[in-house]
C-alpha cells in the first residue's frame, strides 16, 4: 500500500459554478502568455531592422548643410549627411563628433566654446542634445512627445550659455518658439505656425531673434514699381515685455539671424511694365542673379 501523500499537497479547492469560466481563462491566458525572453527588443534608432551595409567614400563639398564659427574663430562645425564634424576654419580634414545611424543636425558652439548643441533623432524623435568638442558627454535637454509627433530643430544658446532656444514642431499644436533650461525647465515664448526658428540671442541677452514667414517667396504687385516684402522675414522677441517687432523685412525674404548679421537675403528682381526684360540688383556691386545667389544685411 502506497504511502499517503502529505495533506498541503492533496488538499484542494472547491471554486464556485459561477468563478470555473473565470478560473479556465485564466488558465488559458497563462498557457498562452510567452516568457519575457522572447518578446522582441524594443525598435531603436540605432539598431538595424533589416540587412545593411557600410560605405566608405570621401566628401570635399557638400550641400543643405548647417554651420557654425567657434567662439575664438579657429575652427567650424557643420552637419553633412546626417553626422556633425569639426575642422580647422583654415581648411584640413574633418573630425567626425556623431557615430551610428542616428540623424544630427544643426550644430551651434556654446559661447564659452567648451559644447556643442545639435538636434538629433537618436531616441525616436528629433531632440535637443548637447556633447563636448570631443563628441562625448551626451545630455539630453528634451523629451520630444512621439505620439504627437513632437520635434526640436535648430538649437541657439543664450549669451550666458544657461539655456537653449528651439523650435518644437507636431501634429496638433502650432509651432513653438521655446526657452530651454539645462536643468529640465522649458518656457514657452511664441507659438503660431509662421514660426520658423533659426533663432539667435543677442549679445546683451535683452532679446531673440528667430524667423517667422511673411508670405510667398515673390509676391506678386500689380504696380511694377513697387515691389512688396515677402517671404520669411527676421523678427524680435523682448524676453522682459514680450513685445515683437519686426527687424528685417524685404522682397525675396531674410533668414538666419546672427548676433551682428541680421540674414542673408537673396536678390531684389523687378520686372518693368513692358515685361520684355527685368533686372536684379544685389548689395554686392557688379553681381547678377544668375551669378550671386545672396547677400547679408547688417542692423546697426
Amino acid at each position: 500500500m502506497s504511502p499517503a501523500l502529505p495533506r498541503r499537497l492533496t488538499r484542494s479547492v472547491s471554486l464556485p459554478h459561477a468563478a470555473a469560466p473565470c478560473a479556465a481563462a485564466l488558465c488559458l491566458m497563462l498557457a498562452g502568455a510567452s516568457p519575457l525572453s522572447a518578446q522582441p527588443p524594443r525598435w531603436n534608432v540605432e539598431t538595424p531592422t533589416g540587412p545593411s551595409r557600410t560605405i566608405a567614400f570621401q566628401a570635399s563639398q557638400g550641400t543643405l548643410m548647417s554651420l557654425a564659427v567657434a567662439p575664438d574663430g579657429q575652427s567650424i562645425a557643420f552637419d553633412l549627411l546626417g553626422h556633425i564634424y569639426e575642422m580647422p576654419i583654415r581648411g584640413g580634414a574633418a573630425r567626425r563628433l556623431t557615430n551610428g545611424r542616428s540623424w544630427n543636425l544643426f550644430p551651434r558652439y556654446s559661447p564659452d566654446g567648451r559644447s556643442i548643441a545639435f538636434a538629433s533623432d537618436r531616441a525616436g524623435s528629433f531632440d535637443i542634445w548637447v556633447m563636448d568638442r570631443q563628441g562625448a558627454a551626451l545630455e539630453r535637454i528634451t523629451t520630444a512627445r512621439i505620439p504627437l509627433s513632437e520635434n526640436y530643430y535648430r538649437p541657439a544658446w543664450s549669451a550666458d550659455g544657461t539655456r537653449l532656444f528651439a523650435v518644437a514642431e507636431g501634429d496638433g499644436f502650432p509651432n513653438q518658439l521655446v526657452a530651454l533650461d539645462r536643468l529640465g525647465g522649458r518656457q514657452l515664448l511664441l507659438e503660431g505656425n509662421d514660426i520658423l526658428g533659426g533663432s539667435v540671442a543677442e549679445p546683451n541677452g535683452n532679446a531673440v531673434l528667430f524667423e517667422r514667414i511673411a508670405g510667398g517667396l515673390y509676391a506678386f504687385a500689380f504696380n511694377p514699381y513697387v515691389t512688396p516684402p515677402s517671404g520669411t522675414r527676421i523678427d524680435r522677441y523682448d524676453q522682459a515685455t514680450g513685445e515683437v517687432t519686426t527687424q528685417v523685412a524685404r522682397p525675396g525674404g531674410a533668414f538666419a539671424p546672427g548676433s551682428r548679421l541680421t540674414g542673408a537675403r537673396w536678390p531684389t528682381c523687378t520686372a518693368p511694365s513692358t515685361r520684355r526684360s527685368s533686372s536684379c540688383a544685389t548689395s554686392r556691386p557688379g553681381a547678377s542673379a544668375s551669378s550671386y545667389e545672396g547677400s547679408t544685411a547688417i542692423a546697426r
